[in-house]
């Protein structure tokens, strides 16, 4: 900052090689009219200065980016706000426009970039640069020191465990009006995560829907004993209204995040439904991962090759 408050620097010194909003003239040129708003001209003379050099030549190659460019640094068109024609022209705005509200949303845009550039890497900057070069003001009071910004790349990560098959060919039939049986007939999917995941949704693919009445469905999730579920790890049950409203692109997705529910290693995803109905609920299957299945008061029989297609969205804990 010290090199570009001495006019007349070269601009080889002050490391200033384009007109660009972030790191060029027209940045330089905005902080130094911002600050003598607030400090009364201290710093009129850079002001005028940097506005020169903005102005002085006004043909587009002027404008170009110095950037690296075809795998050398050379000057180039740039469009984007950041470093091109957008950052400079708003810039250019702001002198012509004396609507104070105009020149303080630009003043915001030019903040939000600084943050931009902090959170791609770009450095950071310190508040304390005014103490540093010892300017004096009659209002100190309007000076606020903002700590450093340190942006965390988010350690949390998303992803989809399970089966997503969305076969009609392969399903489960659930038709109360021909078979008693399937209905409180449960269905379960196994699942495996070596790290401890939160599941954000459950999602069972749907592979046809017949009926004109909506059904309840109630999710549960079991732990493993002996390779079949066993015991629920639900609080409370899970029951949803199951119709042609709550299945989007043949899915039924059960939002579940702010239950908190938390797993690791092997698991089952079980599932079955309450409600008598007219007509025929087809529910995708997957191949190769078998499943389970139980009627109403029987134990869990394993169901060979095919399993129930559900998957979950979750994110990793640890």
């Amino acid at each position: 900052m010290n090199k570009t408050i001495l006019r007349g620097m070269e601009d080889t010194e002050t490391g200033i090689h384009d007109k660009g909003f972030c790191h060029g003239v027209s940045g330089v040129y905005y902080i130094y009219k911002k600050l003598n708003d607030i400090l009364e001209g201290t710093f009129k003379q850079a002001e005028e200065y940097w506005l020169e050099k903005l102005t002085q030549d006004y043909k587009i190659e002027s404008f170009y980016s110095y950037t690296y460019y075809e795998k050398q640094y050379k000057y180039a068109p740039d469009i984007g706000l950041i470093n091109g024609f957008g950052g400079i022209g708003m810039t250019l705005l702001s002198i012509i426009n004396k609507d104070k509200k105009m020149n303080e949303i630009i003043f915001l845009c030019y903040r939000a970039l600084i943050l931009i550039s902090i959170g791609f890497g770009g450095g950071y900057v310190k508040a304390q640069i005014i103490e540093k070069y010892n300017v004096e003001t009659q209002n100190k009071d309007t000076i606020k020191v903002i700590p450093e910004v340190v942006i965390q790349k988010n350690k949390n990560k998303n992803k989809n465990i399970g089966l997503r098959s969305k076969s009609q060919k392969i399903v489960f039939a659930i038709y109360p009006n021909r078979n008693k049986d399937s209905l409180y007939k449960e269905f379960a999917t196994k699942l495996t995560t070596n790290k401890e995941i939160r599941i954000r949704s459950i999602n069972i693919n749907i592979a046809q829907f017949v009926t004109k009445t909506p059904v309840r469905i109630e999710v549960n999730i079991y732990n493993e004993k002996k390779g079949i579920p066993n015991e629920s790890i639900l609080k409370e049950k899970l029951i949803v209204v199951l119709d042609k409203s709550t299945i989007i692109n043949n899915e039924l997705r059960i939002n579940v995040e702010d239950k908190e529910i938390n797993l690791k290693g092997t698991f089952f995803i079980g599932f079955k439904i309450l409600d008598y109905f007219d007509g025929h609920i087809y529910v995708s299957g997957g191949l190769l991962k078998g499943g389970f299945s139980r009627k109403k008061g029987e134990s869990w029989q394993k169901i060979l090759f095919v399993s129930p297609s559900v998957n979950l969205d979750v994110f990793q804990v640890k």
